[in-house]
């Protein structure tokens, strides 16, 4: 599930939140004032799509969400329009609900506040597909050591470590071969099934990447199973500077642990780097290029203490970096470029995050967040309220991002200081604290045990039921913010989001507030003329009796056009 920044004019505030509430339906007009979404390009999940389209021609200022109709018979007939939910007025927008294996195909249509826009011409066919089922895995290790904020731009030279087992590969080798410098085996999949599988192992394993391309035919389809320890952790590395090595294929890795890849260029034409229920990785001095065909270009999810260092991560058709559910993040001193949605967030109950030192660009609708929107199901015990929690943002450079450039959705104990940005924001505003989402994407059970544990969210399958998620604690300071002569935000400085409430099936506090310990000071903002919003409606959030936030202590304490 996807949950992009609530773009808010001001006048249309009142519209847009009997929207996002589900309230009473919109009037149709007579005759669509909007024309149809174009170039519908879809990209099935488990249960779900999202669907990439070019945006009506006309102005695209009043749509306040997006409808869509399925048919599973061809297009002969098609189901009732439903909206998008959360509220999702930009590409791509996602749906849930729909029955794995069957071919669909999607239309899409513009909500406006007067009513509904052309309907567009039928998606191609697509199938739903839930996960490969997979053997019995083992239990993963259970520590989880916070590693260490890097301490040093300079990528270390990585040897295999004394004692170890080195196993080298080479373009021009064998797999009959031993696998020495001497005689290198000519495949990572041969490399890769030298690894003990199954156990923790007993000595480190390097496996060591002479120069050159290796074909995604001579890598493993999944990386499963292989359990590195502190004293015996396993590395991938190229052999020589300068990232000497590109893998054609992508690292779809499962269940391993103490794994570190450092000095590859990682360029599929498509997603490079998932890693799911895994501990203690690291990327460092890695190139992650998904220019082609990307969608989430790296996506770590249900694991824990990962690191990602002096990279180059860019080219994604949705988002760059994709943290969902980890557990003790660091993202340092990284170029993250070039992606459809978010540069990167860290979202699905994702705590100890750590992101400093990076420069972040080129992307649709934010920066960095802490925080979105998850499904219920895809959460880790404990951390099953917040979006995100304990997230430094510190010493980052955004710039040339359409949307925010640092936001909050669903995020307690958040600090964003000392990072700069210029031209951010023309989509609506330059930083948002608003709401995450959080909806049951298909495993009802798992929900309703979750929430008996104490989540927040809901058991009611699929994206029109989600509960909201607040914002707690969260500090904006020092940051200068700074869009030259001829660019600046659409419509205001701030978009803090004003309460919401849960009810019946949604399951969170209410009403939900994303002012609650806020704090805005120290930052410098040079964004359009006097005349810009600060956009913040002081009469429901940062009201004047607020201990922490007003909008009279905003001004006060911040320079803002110089007033």
């Amino acid at each position: 599930m996807r949950i992009p920044p609530v773009t808010i004019r001001l006048t249309t505030v009142v519209a847009l939140v009997v929207a996002a509430a589900g309230m009473s339906a919109l009037p149709v007009a007579a005759a669509p004032t909007v024309p149809a979404p174009t170039k519908l390009v879809v990209n099935p999940g488990n249960g779900a799509v999202s669907v990439r389209f070019t945006q009506p021609t006309a102005s695209t200022a009043g749509i306040t969400n997006y409808q869509a109709s399925f048919s599973r018979d061809g297009g002969a007939s098609w189901s009732a329009w439903r909206a998008a939910r959360p509220v999702d007025a930009v590409s791509p927008v996602a749906f849930g609900g729909l029955a794995n294996g069957v071919a669909w195909r999607v239309r899409l249509r513009a909500v406006t506040p007067t009513g509904v826009g052309a309907a567009s011409t039928a998606s191609a066919s697509f199938r739903p597909v839930a996960p490969p089922t997979t053997t019995t895995r083992p239990s993963a290790p259970t520590t989880t050591t916070t590693r260490p904020a890097p301490t040093t731009t300079t990528t270390p030279v990585v040897v295999p470590a004394p004692g170890g087992t080195e196993i080298v590969v080479s373009p021009t080798g064998s797999d009959a071969a031993v696998g020495t410098r001497a005689a290198p085996l000519r495949t990572l999949a041969a490399a890769w099934a030298k690894v003990p599988s199954g156990a923790p192992l007993a000595a480190p394993v390097t496996i060591t990447l002479l120069a050159g391309t290796y074909a995604a035919s001579t890598m493993p389809n999944y990386w499963e199973h292989r359990i590195g320890t502190a004293a015996a952790p396993i590395t991938i590395r190229a052999d020589g500077p300068g990232r000497p090595v590109t893998l054609r294929g992508d690292l779809n890795v499962f269940d391993v642990h103490h794994l570190t890849v450092t000095g590859v260029r990682i360029a599929p034409g498509g997603d490079a780097f998932h890693c799911e229920q895994c501990t203690h990785v690291t990327l460092d001095d890695v190139e992650l290029d998904g220019t082609g065909g990307a969608w989430d270009l790296l996506k770590v999810n249900q694991s824990s203490d990962v690191t990602v260092r002096n990279s180059f991560v860019h080219g994604a058709g949705d988002n760059a970096v994709d943290f969902v559910a980890v557990a003790h993040i660091v993202l340092a001193d990284n170029v993250i470029a070039d992606a459809g949605d978010w540069c990167a967030y860290a979202k699905g109950g994702s705590t100890d995050v750590l992101v400093t030192g990076n420069e972040i660009s080129g992307c649709g609708t934010g920066g960095f967040t802490a925080g979105q929107g998850t499904g219920l199901e895809w959460m880790v015990a404990p951390w099953l309220t917040y979006e995100a929690t304990d997230v430094v943002v510190r010493d980052n450079h955004v710039h040339d991002v359409e949307g925010a450039a640092f936001g909050v959705n669903g995020g307690s104990n958040v600090v964003i200081e000392r990072n700069r940005a210029e031209r951010v924001g023309r989509r609506s505003h330059l930083i948002e604290v608003t709401f995450g989402g959080r909806s049951c994407d298909g495993d009802a059970v798992r929900c309703r045990a979750l929430l008996a544990q104490g989540a927040w969210g809901t058991a009611t399958v699929g994206s029109d039921t989600y509960a909201h998620i607040p914002d707690r604690d969260v500090v904006i300071r020092d940051n200068v913010i700074v869009n030259p002569v001829g660019y600046r935000s659409q419509w205001q400085h701030f978009e803090i989001s004003t309460p919401r409430t849960n009810t019946g099936p949604q399951v969170g506090p209410s009403p939900a507030r994303t002012d609650t310990g806020l704090v805005i000071t120290g930052n410098v903002i040079v964004n359009g003329d006097a005349s810009m919003p600060l956009g913040i409606d002081d009469s429901v959030v940062c009201t004047p009796t607020n201990p922490t936030c007003t909008v009279a202590q905003i001004w006060r304490d911040n320079d803002i056009n110089g007033r």
